[in-house]
């Protein structure tokens, strides 16, 4: 009985392409980092990952380079993780890493890590190489000044990502304030 619980454990919270967690997995674990950082005051971060130009690679090469790459990146994920990290896909090609007891500059260093290993990798797909890079945005629970709810963590973090995106992809982009997003 144990097993079978397990296994419906797994395909009820994780991802079946990625064997990362899923949406619904992830975001909860969000909520639950947010109350135990809150309560207990402590700090935590978030990343929020997405594959650059992963349009064109479906578009050009077909969705199974598409399905490739985004195994390659869970993969990359997961080698870079300590035990207590947690990783999920988010959607299509966008991924949610929480990092509990991790301020903004550990979490940066763990992006730029994954960052410049998927820019150093590639797949083989049919014969064809193929590469791309990956953009990130960081946000961090301040439990000096925390924000309101879980949700608001995540949007600071997607705003450093679209950031990121914005201005030139293959970049790793830190959420200072609603006024200030760094520049890396």
């Amino acid at each position: 009985e144990e097993e079978y619980r397990s296994k419906l454990f797994t395909i009820a919270a994780t991802d079946s392409l990625t064997s990362l967690y899923n949406r619904r997995y992830v975001l909860n674990e969000l909520e639950n980092q947010y109350k135990i950082a809150k309560r207990n005051k402590r700090i935590f971060s978030l990343l929020v990952l997405d594959i650059d130009n992963f349009k064109q690679i479906n578009d050009t090469y077909g969705h199974s380079a598409g399905d490739d790459f985004l195994k390659k990146v869970s993969f990359t994920i997961n080698s870079t993780l300590r035990e207590q990290d947690i990783a999920g896909r988010i959607g299509g090609e966008e991924f949610l890493i929480l990092l509990p007891e991790t301020d903004a500059d550990g979490a940066y260093s763990l992006a730029e890590r994954i960052r410049t290993e998927i820019e150093g990798s590639k797949i083989i797909h049919n014969g064809i190489t193929i590469k791309t890079t990956i953009s990130t945005g960081i946000s961090h629970f301040n439990p000096k000044k925390p924000p309101g709810k879980s949700e608001t963590l995540f949007q600071w973090a997607d705003q450093a990502l679209y950031h990121a995106k914005n201005s030139g992809k293959n970049r790793v982009v830190k959420y200072m304030s609603e006024n200030q997003i760094q520049k890396q």
